[in-house]
């Protein structure tokens, strides 16, 4: 089996996702938890239903699922910055020092303490921790940017 090396530019990248879709998966937990006409809805189609065959899926059920559902996306990103870590530590080890490792030591400390709680953490923590994450993942993008041809010893 021939594996391929992943380049640091393509973690960063999936991070990013990893990350965005954890942030969709809050904002549809939220609405089924803190939207009026969403919980209506969700308590006529799925509620009733299913209480009629001896399990009534209530709104915060499926709002609870939907904020596990992206703490285990913050997982999956947690992994991939460590890997990231790691390759910029091997790949740029001269940017990396002076400006990656700070960002991405932020980025990995936020989502660390969200994940770290006993309980699943409330809508808000979820949201500000993405939001906080995302942002130093946004600097290290730009900074890889500007140095996308900087190789060490030039």
């Amino acid at each position: 089996m021939l594996w391929r090396r992943e380049k640091s530019e393509e973690l960063l990248a999936d991070a990013i996702k990893s990350l965005r879709l954890a942030h969709l998966k809050v904002r549809i937990g939220r609405r089924f938890v803190e939207d009026r006409a969403s919980r209506q809805e969700f308590f006529r189609e799925v509620t009733l239903t299913t209480a009629f065959m001896g399990f009534p899926v209530p709104p915060e059920f499926m709002g609870k699922l939907y904020a596990r559902g992206a703490l285990g996306e913050i997982r999956k990103t947690l992994r991939l910055l460590r890997r990231l870590d790691k390759k910029l530590e091997e790949e740029k080890p001269g940017i990396y020092e002076v400006q990656l490792r700070r960002p991405l030591r932020e980025a990995v400390g936020v989502l660390e303490e969200v994940v770290s709680r006993g309980e699943t953490p409330t809508f808000d923590e979820l949201d500000s921790s993405i939001a906080k994450a995302e942002e130093r993942l946004l600097i290290i993008e730009d900074i890889l940017r500007r140095y996308s041809s900087y190789t060490p010893g030039r």
